[in-house]
């Protein structure tokens, strides 16, 4: 029969490769400046996902989830 010790030795012998194994590293977080005409200062985004780009044009989501579309000189960093 089991005792309280075992099982839990156990319980947790099974949960932490489960856990390390679903701890998988993501992108990294980027932050990217959109340089408007006009304006002094880029905007700046951070922690986004960049889904396209071009030499003028980007296409990204922001950490809320909204996907951005942008035409003109841009800069990411990371």
């Amino acid at each position: 029969m089991l005792t309280v010790r075992r099982f839990l030795a156990i319980l947790a012998g099974l949960a932490v490769p489960a856990l390390i194994a679903g701890c998988k590293r993501g992108e990294p977080a980027k932050t990217l400046l959109l340089h408007d005409s006009g304006v002094a200062r880029p905007r700046r985004f951070d922690d986004v996902k960049i889904l396209g780009t071009r030499p003028d044009y980007v296409k990204f989501r922001t950490a809320s989830g909204e996907v951005i579309e942008f035409s003109g000189r841009y800069e990411i960093k990371r």
